[in-house]
């Protein structure tokens, strides 16, 4: 079933990082932000989107999410999640 998440309360983030299969990954810091390609960690993921049939993920750099956005207005939708 596909769904629309709008947030992710703090005690279930491994949980959901888990199902999607990258909290190991997250783990052993080999997920990179997809704006400014530094370091996903626990501590400090923004938010999740999908690309091609991906999971993606980017800091909580404000800077992250504005490219995000600008990037998604210009190709005319918006498929933050």
């Amino acid at each position: 079933m596909k769904r629309k998440i709008y947030a992710v309360h703090d005690g279930d983030l491994e949980s959901f990082l888990n199902d999607l299969n990258v909290l190991d990954k997250i783990n052993r810091e080999q997920i990179m932000c997809q704006k400014c390609g530094c370091v996903i960690i626990l501590e400090n993921i923004g938010f999740f989107f999908t690309s091609d049939g991906e999971i993606k993920i980017c800091c909580d750099n404000l800077n992250c999410f504005y490219e995000f956005k600008r990037s998604q207005m210009m190709l005319g939708g918006d498929k933050t999640q």
